[in-house]
This record gives C-alpha cells, structure tokens and sequence, in this order.
C-alpha cells in the first residue's frame, strides 16, 4: 500500500518537502521545499539589518538552522551582505594545536571556521578576532559582513578551564563591531 506522502509524484517537481532530522541546506532547492516560516524569517532579516548584535534563541531542534540557512541568509545576500560564515566557539581542537597555545580557544574556534583553512592552524591560534577581520578587509562591492556564530551555548558548556578567557572573547566581538564601519 502505498501512502500519499511517500508518493513523491504528488509533490510539483517529485521533491519531498520533509527533509527529516537534519537542518534545511542553503541551496535553492531545499529553499523552495521550506515553507510556513516567511514571517519569522523576515522578522529575523528585518531585525539583523536593524541591530548591530542579535541573540537567536529557540529549544534544540525547533528549526533556527533551518531558518538561517533557507531565509535569513539568502535575504542577506539579496541584501548585498557578504556571509563570513557559519562559525562556533566550541568544538574540538584540531590535532597538533594544544589548548595551552591557543591566546583564546573561543576566538580561535571562530576564526578557524572562518577561515576555511587559509591560514596554519598555529598562526589562528595567536591572532584575535578583530585583527583578523581587519587584515581580511570586506569587498568594496559588499563592504557589509556580517559573521553567525552558531551553538553560542558553547561558550559556557564548553572548555571550562577556558573561562576566564570568555569576557576577553566577547571585548573581541565588541571590538570587532566598533571597529567596523558598517
């Protein structure tokens, strides 16, 4: 027997709009398919083009990945932002870099997601968020960035003999927002 939402050619184009327990992906396709959050979506556009610093909370698994990746930041990039990225302040080290080296695990965490692997691990370790936006200068088409740091719970649950070095991690974002222009 089979039921009409396994029937993928009931749905326009045989696309399945239920992606199942992971996030909606930031493509086309999985935009088209995510559907029901147009105005929490324009409400979070419309409040991260009116603030310097938003905080984005909801309960895990109700969906604020899926709502970055399928409205906020394509409404960004209409909007000429360039993504920095999707970073974390948490995760694992990389091996060969101990925690003892790293100035400040949170920021290296940052900046190694948004690097994407330009620059040696060792060389991420030591630089600060703010130096590092300024020796990486916005496009002068899109001189508006804007950098998501994702599972910002993070930075107290992960790290703790670390904690000391989170107020030195939030002056870098302060900073790296007083020092943009934009």
């Amino acid at each position: 027997m089979t039921h009409a939402a396994d029937d993928q050619s009931t749905m326009p184009g045989g696309d399945n709009p239920y992606v199942g327990p992971r996030n909606f992906e930031d493509n086309e396709r999985e935009r088209r398919l995510f559907f029901g959050r147009d105005r929490e979506g324009a409400d979070l556009l419309s409040l991260v083009l009116a603030e310097r610093l938003v905080l984005f909370y909801a309960p895990s698994g109700a969906g604020k990945s899926s709502l970055l990746n399928a409205r906020l930041f394509p409404g960004l990039r209409d909007e000429g932002f360039t993504i920095l990225g999707r970073a974390r302040a948490g995760g694992q080290l990389p091996d060969g870099i101990a925690l003892e080296t790293v100035a400040n695990v949170y920021a290296f965490n940052v900046l190694r997601d948004i690097d994407r692997g330009q620059t040696p691990f060792a060389e991420l370790a030591a630089q600060r968020l703010p130096d590092y936006l300024a020796a990486h200068p916005a496009d002068a088409d899109h001189p508006d960035r804007i950098l998501v740091i994702d599972q910002f719970e993070e930075i107290v649950t992960t790290y703790p003999s670390q904690w000391e070095k989170r107020e030195e991690f939030f002056r870098q974002i302060n900073q790296a927002l007083s020092d943009d222009p934009h």
